[in-house]
């Protein structure tokens, strides 16, 4: 190599050297070198070029002069305001819509013109339609030469568009209002200018994409480098070559192929023929086997290594290579894992019976009831195979739930656990699930948020928290305290190590699982009743009712917030214990109420309620309506039946709970004495 190339060479090559700390708008390859300066390289000769193209493309269109360019030729005030909001962003998008909305119109009318458009009063429709859009494009041109003046005219293809449009204009107005032989003749041509028009669409569209390459040449122009690291990468490597002498073969050669590999798309492949090197045709087939096996081992390698990574880390979407035996839960499974007696099996016959008693599971399963019931109701309806959860998973999770709750006569597992079977009654044997077309995924939500719903429940109300300041009121900024603990404490115990019971869902299941556990959960605070019960009852006496479409999860909400409240409406003997136990939890929070000097809460006072008296008014107030706009949904005879018995036997028992009143009336007075 001469010692010219050599330098040359050098200087081309200390190109390469990227200034970190270069100032901004300083080139990417630029360095502090004296010879650099001297010396033109190939990158530098090709932008200067270019910058010189773009500055005289950029000179000869209006379209991308800036406000100073115009004001020279003459635009300003409100013109020059004009003109720039005919470069706006907005203005091009309206086009597009028109150039779009025009071609559609155009080939439709292409494609019926003997059928549908024969009709002569389907043919004024066309044509006023294409009058509209075409008098908007006169608009357009006459908003431009306003603008824009003589600027305008100087393009042919302006002209050219001019004319089509007026043209096109005239031939659908004489269409319309002449009715001549003469202009007969004249009109039969009128096709051959509709495909002019498609011509136009065609250079409209032309020019909107050519005004978008002016406008990235004008930032080149500017010093803003548009080019990809590639093209980058490319342009040096053509410089270096066209800076070597021809008798640098080797370089040169080496060179091309680098340009050449980095064009296509074979960068990653193997190729051990390059440069033509292997020219026996035995050697050449050789490779060619061998890369062949090289490939296909290399695919078997992939393939398995994507089944190991499948069977680590299952996906409702990815069944095949499920262990089906895994998912395979039944009652007798769960009857061996819970070590369950002959009495718990006998009354877990009647899951889906409303006369189902919780209390004698909780006594027959050593107080295991929450577990004992959601997991017999989710194997029942072989819930864990169709959604892939391993019982492991969900035994985990469920116990946790379970001892998370606090020993308390109402709001404890024995609740959650009879929420669940409830609603279980509903959905499978009064026809919720149809009615609404309830999902495995949605039906497991459902099953898991009855369990969860009253989860870490202190024994009492939202109203106590809010009224004395507790820690959860101030989190939740005392709306819905306790359901939003509810949700929050659930979805928390998801997050500990092997309790995730919906980590094999895919991404919309669990939207739509957490969805449901949340709405359904915060359903069941009572000061949202009679609000929510009024829009149910709206919704059912409407014709557009639709519970498994657009009214699915307020069905789902409300019918979950009765299982809840389902107390009531069950046999006589469930009913009155489980209303004994709420007034126990009542009362209990009247007396602390009562010692704190704070109003007591409605019904919580002992010293004042007549339990039967409020179970009467609460049956005809809060219980009876729910269920009868319940019934117009799924039909429940059985819980109106009930509460109607149950009414019934409360008033029997008036005199009763008026004694018990009484005689908490004469404990107060003698501890007050006492004290």
């Amino acid at each position: 190599m001469s010692e010219s190339r050599q330098h040359n060479l050098a200087i081309q090559t200390n190109t390469l050297n990227v200034n970190k700390y270069s100032e901004p708008g300083q080139d990417e390859y630029s360095t502090n070198s004296t010879n650099d300066q001297q010396t033109s390289t190939p990158t530098k000769l090709i932008k200067d070029k270019e910058l010189k193209k773009n500055k005289i493309t950029v000179s000869r269109n209006y379209l991308l002069m800036d406000k100073v360019e115009l004001e020279k030729n003459g635009i300003i005030g409100w013109k020059l305001n004009l003109a720039m909001l005919l470069r706006s962003k907005a203005y091009d998008l309206l086009m597009i819509i028109l150039i779009v909305l025009y071609t559609i119109l155009i080939f439709i009318y292409f494609a019926f013109a003997d059928t549908y458009f024969s009709d002569e009063s389907n043919q004024v429709v066309f044509y006023i339609i294409e009058l509209s859009i075409l008098g908007i494009f006169c608009v357009e041109i006459g908003l431009h030469l306003i603008a824009f003046k003589s600027l305008y005219l100087k393009d042919f293809w302006n002209i050219f568009d001019l004319f089509i449009i007026i043209l096109s204009l005239t031939f659908v107005l004489l269409d319309i209002f002449v009715e001549n032989s003469v202009l007969d003749g004249i009109l039969k041509i009128r096709g051959i200018f509709r495909l002019l028009r498609v011509f136009l669409l065609v250079r409209k569209l032309n020019t909107l994409r050519v005004k978008r390459q002016i406008q990235l040449r004008q930032l080149t122009a500017n010093g803003y480098d548009l080019r990809s690291p590639l093209e980058r990468v490319l342009e040096i490597l053509n410089g270096l070559r066209d800076q070597l002498d021809i008798e640098e073969t080797k370089i040169i050669q080496d060179l091309n192929y680098c340009i050449k590999v980095i064009s296509s798309n074979q960068l990653y492949e193997a190729n051990l023929d390059f440069d033509g090197q292997l020219e026996n045709t035995k050697d050449r087939n050789e490779v060619q086997m061998l890369l062949q096996n090289y490939s296909k081992v290399a695919n078997e390698n992939q393939e398995q290594k994507k089944q190991r990574r499948m069977s680590k880390s299952p996906t409702i979407g990815g069944l095949n290579h499920w262990d089906d035996s895994k998912f395979q839960i039944t009652n007798d499974k769960i009857d061996e894992m819970l070590v369950l007696n002959e009495q718990a099996k006998a009354e877990l016959e009647n899951l889906q019976k409303l006369e189902f008693n919780i209390f004698k599971i909780q006594d027959y399963t050593q107080q295991n009831e929450l577990i004992t019931v959601t997991s017999y109701i989710l194997a029942q309806q072989n819930i864990f195979q169709t959604i892939q959860l391993q019982y492991k998973t969900f035994r985990n999770f469920i116990s946790k739930v379970q001892s998370g709750y606090k020993d308390v006569t109402y709001h404890n597992k024995t609740h959650a656990a009879d929420l669940s079977q409830t609603f279980y009654y509903f959905s499978h044997t009064q026809g919720l699930k149809e009615k609404c077309n309830i999902d495995d995924v949605e039906f497991f939500s459902l099953i898991v948020a009855g369990a969860c719903h009253d989860h870490e429940h202190a024994g009492y109300n939202n109203v106590y928290l809010v009224e004395t300041q507790d820690t959860l009121a101030l989190r939740y900024n005392d709306v819905s305290v306790l359901e939003n603990h509810h949700v929050a404490s659930s979805f928390a115990i998801m997050q500990e190590p092997g309790m995730n019971i919906l980590a094999h869902l895919s991404k919309e299941q669990y939207k739509r699982s957490r969805a449901v556990m949340i709405g359904s959960i915060l359903g069941t605070d009572m000061s949202k009743h009679f609000s929510e019960l009024g829009k149910f009852k709206t919704r059912v006496g409407s014709q557009e009712f639709d519970p498994s479409g657009t009214d699915k999860d307020l069905t789902l909400t409300m019918l979950f917030h009765l299982a809840d409240i389902s107390n009531s409406t069950k046999p006589w003997d469930i009913c009155q214990k489980w209303i004994d136990l709420l007034f126990i939890e009542f009362f209990h929070q009247g007396d602390l109420e009562r010692n704190r000097g704070s109003p007591i809460s409605y019904l919580m006072d002992r010293l004042t309620v007549n339990i039967a008296k409020a179970q009467i008014g609460f049956l005809d107030v809060i219980i009876a309506p729910s269920y009868q706009a319940a019934n117009l949904v799924i039909p429940i005879p059985s819980n109106l039946s009930n509460i109607e018995n149950n009414k019934a036997t409360w008033q029997t028992k008036f005199d009763e709970y008026e004694d018990q009143m009484n005689r908490d009336k004469e404990r107060f007075k003698l501890t007050a004495l006492k004290l």
